[in-house]
């Protein structure tokens, strides 16, 4: 969990929940208020929802599987299946709360982002039980430097 994703997750939920205590009058035409029921529902919602993701992120290795839980979201890899590993910045969707990322490619063309804690030692995992994981230069490198097995 970098810094950025800190910003942006206590920030929205910061921001919706101090909403409440400002109490200033919506624009006219506005559907749902800040003070109505359906506003309060939404909110609520919407904040036990990024709260979830938060506490709810994580991965394990367990029976052969890369078993990924992100909040509501659970996605299960085939450690065997998986051909690459590599670095990356992708910004994009991931159940990941980091910037700071590993890209799996496994199967036919999937791809999932993750950004385990201990990217080393789970990477080394990875490989005690497929060898045949090619990793990029960065990665070998790093996991070179802290060989424990």
């Amino acid at each position: 969990k970098d810094m950025l994703f800190r910003i942006v997750f206590w920030g929205i939920i910061v921001f919706l929940i101090a909403i409440y205590f400002a109490g200033y009058e919506p624009s006219r035409g506005q559907i749902v208020t800040y003070d109505s029921l359906i506003g309060i529902i939404i909110n609520v919602i919407l904040i036990g929802f990024m709260i979830w993701l938060w506490f709810g992120t994580g991965y394990t290795l367990e029976d052969g599987l890369i078993r990924i839980q992100s909040g509501p979201f659970r996605k299960k890899v085939p450690v065997k299946e998986i051909q690459k590993i590599r670095k990356t910045k992708n910004p994009f969707s991931a159940p990941a709360l980091s910037m700071d990322r590993i890209e799996i490619t496994y199967g036919h063309y999937e791809v999932v982002l993750i950004s385990p804690e201990h990217e080393a030692e789970f990477i080394q995992a990875l490989l005690a039980e497929n060898e045949r994981i090619e990793l990029d230069s960065i990665l070998a490198e790093k996991i070179r430097s802290k060989k424990t097995w």
